[in-house]
């Protein structure tokens, strides 16, 4: 057992070792990036520091610069106001350039027009033409303004100058002083954010780079080479980043060397410090390694000291108490523990002989009790053979009433099939009789859709009627028309023969318009004969429909009252189908009453059975 203990517990310290030095790990780590973050943060408060210095001092140059060149410019306006010949000669215009230190010397006349300088060849030049030299034409409107422009591209040439212009004194016009920007670039070279930035120390082997965000190239941190951010292994994620946040700060990789980054924005740049991996973990190395020699020393001195203390004071005592045990179990029950190595292990022992004694003290009670047991035997035997006898008329019983309730059920069986077939047969005249009832009401729907035919067909027979008549009497109306012109051909017959020979043509014509009003009184006499005998016929028809339909319509009402008579059947079949279920519904409920007493009367055979077995079994139990 000592040994397992030892196994289990190196396992679990081993396991415990393994998770402190973990979490030693991890907080040494985040302990290195938190101060690493602190320190970089506070470092790139002093690059803002510096660099904002740097601005100030460039600002001061640039400013000094182009005071000093407005002072150049001013003096040249002096000195052509004392003496205005000279600038019909280009020597001296030169001369005046090399004693003021500037490249070109332009002066233009009242209305901005180039007309002398150093170089003949912009003689001519409006400063109206161009954007450059624009900004210099409120000068002839308003001689105290004065102007030093950025550097920017010449418009004749596209060469970088900067121009600074001032009235002149003399005569309007403006006095304009050219310098290449190399001069001022010279005093700035030693300004820059890199010359900067190169002076910050940053640990050991940390460094301090910057990026142009307006370029994208690195701007710091590269010894004078020009390369992207990209080549320098910036990803686009940490620039968008720190543009959008301010600042990030992680592990990163750059110049294929794992380090701690921090960035920050800062106006058109992003500045960051880096510090290699190797020295950002030095310190957390050693602490761990540190610790983990400290935790292993504890924990083999703990394992030592736990196996002497589990060896003098837990397994001595375990072998005692085992041996006094194994005594107990071979039936020495004087045997008495007493060990005393701890208080459990006494506790223990205590236990152990109050149960031996509570032992003894049962087997001295199970004696007197085997004792008493005698007798009580004795009247269970007695009470047995009488139980037995009592158990048998019950079995013999049970018997005869599980034959009558048997036949009872068969019975019960037999009127319950009849009823079912009764039952039958009324659901078949039941279902007859619904079909005979559909067949009679469908038939009655058939019957009053033809009365309904038959209606429409009278009235149209009684429109025929009235349309016949009033041809009648459209015919009459033509009779009477061809009666009267048959009238006026006589009359015109006669006057023509009145006329003679002049109205002999008439008389012709009149005769044949007799004519055509006789055929047409002899034609209007037979369709009238004919309309006659139509109207005649239509008549009769319309008297014959009108008795089929009366006596349609009796068929119909007696159809009905047949229909009415099979409905009153069915139902008549449907409340016999009802009874006839509700009476085998009872026969159904008797049968299950019936067959639960055979189920008890089973039971109570089978029970009183069981009661003979046993009553017979104690007997010889007792015997």
């Amino acid at each position: 057992m000592q040994k397992k203990f030892t196994k289990y517990l190196s396992l679990c310290m081993s396991a415990a070792f393994v998770v402190i030095v973990c979490i030693i790990f991890a907080l040494q780590t985040a302990v290195a990036h938190s101060n690493q973050k602190t320190a970089a943060l506070d470092k790139i408060k002093s690059m803002k520091v510096t660099l904002m210095e740097n601005d100030s001092e460039i600002r001061k140059i640039i400013q000094d610069f182009g005071e000093e060149a407005l002072v150049k410019a001013k003096a040249l306006s002096y000195m052509i106001s004392k003496d205005p010949q000279i600038l019909y000669s280009t020597d001296t215009m030169q001369d005046m350039a090399d004693l003021l230190n500037v490249d070109e010397v332009h002066i233009t006349d009242e209305n901005g027009v180039l007309l002398w300088g150093n170089i003949p060849e912009y003689y001519g030049v409006d400063f109206r033409d161009g954007a450059q030299t624009q900004a210099f034409l409120p000068i002839l409107t308003n001689p105290s303004f004065q102007l030093a422009q950025e550097p920017q591209p010449n418009q004749a040439t596209g060469k970088m100058f900067q121009y600074i212009g001032v009235s002149r004194l003399d005569a309007p016009g403006i006095v304009q002083v050219g310098v290449e920007p190399e001069k001022l670039n010279t005093a700035l070279a030693n300004n820059t954010i890199e010359k900067a930035l190169s002076n910050i120390e940053y640990g050991t082997s940390g460094y301090v780079f910057a990026i142009d965000n307006n370029t994208g190239l690195m701007a710091a941190g590269t010894n004078g080479e020009q390369m992207t951010y990209q080549q320098y292994g910036i990803s686009d994620d940490i620039v968008a980043r720190t543009n959008d946040t301010g600042n990030t700060f992680g592990m990163n990789k750059i110049l294929n060397q794992k380090v701690y980054m921090v960035t920050e924005k800062y106006e058109d740049y992003i500045i960051g410090l880096a510090m290699p991996a190797k020295e950002l973990y030095s310190s957390r190395t050693n602490q761990v390694i540190t610790i983990m020699l400290i935790c292993l020393i504890v924990f083999i001195i703990l394992i030592f000291v736990i196996n002497f203390f589990i060896q003098n004071y837990i397994v001595t005592g375990i072998q005692q108490i085992i041996e006094k045990l194994q005594k107990i179990t071979s039936g020495n029950l004087d045997v008495e523990v007493d060990i005393h190595t701890n208080q459990e292990f006494h506790d223990l022992s205590i236990n152990i002989n109050q149960m031996v004694a509570s032992i003894k003290q049962n087997i001295q009670q199970a004696e007197l009790l085997m004792q008493k047991q005698e007798g009580v035997v004795k009247q269970v035997k007695q009470a047995a053979i009488s139980f037995s006898d009592t158990t048998a008329q019950t079995f013999q019983t049970s018997q005869a009433i599980a034959q009558d309730t048997v036949t009872q059920t068969q019975y019960v069986n037999s009127l319950l099939s009849d009823m079912e077939n009764l039952l039958s047969k009324s659901k078949e005249s039941e279902d007859i009789s619904n079909i005979v009832a559909q067949n009679s009401a469908a038939m009655i729907e058939g019957m009053k859709q033809t009365s309904k035919d038959m209606e429409q067909m009278m009235n149209s027979i009684h429109s025929i009627l009235q349309t016949a008549e009033k041809i009648k009497n459209i015919i009459n109306e033509i009779d009477s028309i061809a009666q009267s012109t048959n009238m006026l051909s006589l009359n015109a017959s006669i006057e023509a023969a009145r006329a003679g020979q002049a109205g002999r043509g008439f008389a012709v014509v009149a005769t044949q318009i007799g004519a055509l009003a006789g055929e047409s009184t002899t034609a209007s006499k037979s369709t009238n004969n004919l309309i006659t005998a139509t109207l005649n016929a239509i008549n009769d028809g319309e008297e014959f429909a009108r008795k089929a339909n009366e006596e349609f319509m009796q068929v119909i009402e007696d159809t009905t009252k047949s229909q009415k008579a099979i409905s009153q059947l069915t139902d008549i079949f449907k409340q016999q189908a009802d009874m006839v279920q509700n009476a085998t519904d009872g026969i159904n409920r008797i049968s299950n009453l019936i067959q639960n007493t055979v189920n008890i009367v089973e039971q109570s055979k089978t029970t009183s059975q069981r009661l003979s077995e046993q009553s017979e079994m104690l007997k010889n139990i007792v015997s």
